[in-house]
């Protein structure tokens, strides 16, 4: 399937890509992203509605979240974490590392609304 959705991508189709995702399981679309690189998995996941996005996200690694978060806009992170349940919420911020330090902040002040 994830070859499928390259194709399409490739070929420009994203109706197409947006009718195959829509048949799927948000685990079975994390894992086709997860395999993509940044790029290409973030067109992907801007073409699922919010919150299949948000399910799909939960399904993600740590370290693919975090490298999605880089990639989208704040309020797209945003409205992300605003549909996850508390429990992904906590998910995710807990797998950031010493590294990610400054994307655990930016993300900290979205889930709690500081500006």
């Amino acid at each position: 399937m994830a070859n499928r959705i390259e194709e399409l991508i490739c070929s420009k189709q994203m109706y197409m890509v947006k009718t195959e995702l829509e048949r799927m399981q948000a685990v079975d679309i994390a894992e086709i992203i997860s395999e993509m690189d940044g790029k290409t998995g973030l067109l992907v996941f801007r073409l699922l509605p919010k919150e299949v996005a948000a399910e799909v996200f939960s399904y993600m690694s740590g370290a693919r979240q975090l490298e999605l978060s880089a990639l989208v806009k704040e309020d797209e992170l945003k409205a992300i974490i605003d549909v996850l349940y508390f429990d992904d919420m906590i998910d995710y911020t807990t797998v950031v590392d010493a590294v990610a330090l400054l994307a655990y902040f930016k993300i900290a002040a979205l889930i709690i609304g500081i500006d």
